[in-house]
């Protein structure tokens, strides 16, 4: 991430750019947290689309890291499913 700029370069998809393809990543990695923590993803609901990149992709990307030292000891004691595709009504 710290050698391309967002928009520098295409992917294999032609309706996405790396920015596009980054923010999208940086997206899924903050889902993470809220749905260990027991949220679904309607609950999540709207709040991490958009431009999760702002003016600075790299700080975004930085942040975005979904297991953090603290979050270790949730993981280790999570006994209950995660809910990581939307419900269905």
């Amino acid at each position: 991430m710290n050698l391309t700029l967002p928009g520098q370069l295409p992917t294999p998809c032609a309706a996405w750019n790396v920015r596009d393809l980054v923010n999208h990543v940086v997206a899924q990695a903050r889902r993470v947290a809220p749905l260990l923590a027991g949220v679904t993803l309607n609950e999540v609901g709207e709040q991490l689309d958009g431009d999760l990149l702002g003016d600075d992709p790299v700080r975004a990307w930085d942040g975005a890291a979904p297991i953090r030292a603290g979050d270790a000891d949730a993981l280790r004691t999570l006994v209950q499913p995660c809910a990581c595709s939307p419900e269905r009504g």
